[in-house]
């Protein structure tokens, strides 16, 4: 994340990115009450997440049809 002020690239600690998922998937759920479960995986599920990692999401949501 850019800081509107600086030239410097600041990247978010990964537990801070995983308390605003959460925060975030709680606002889903509220607004989209078909979604069943959202899972992380990837490094920040394994606990790896370093600078530059991405966010790899799953939501499962039981409206969705298989085709």
């Amino acid at each position: 994340m850019r800081s509107l002020k600086q030239s410097v690239w600041r990247w978010p600690a990964p537990e801070q990115v995983l308390t605003d998922v959460q925060a975030w998937a709680q606002q889903q759920q509220q607004r989209v009450p078909s979604l069943q479960r959202l899972g992380v995986f990837g490094s920040y599920g394994r606990g790896t997440a370093a600078f530059g990692s991405d966010l790899d999401l799953i939501l499962v949501d039981a409206e969705a049809s298989g085709g």
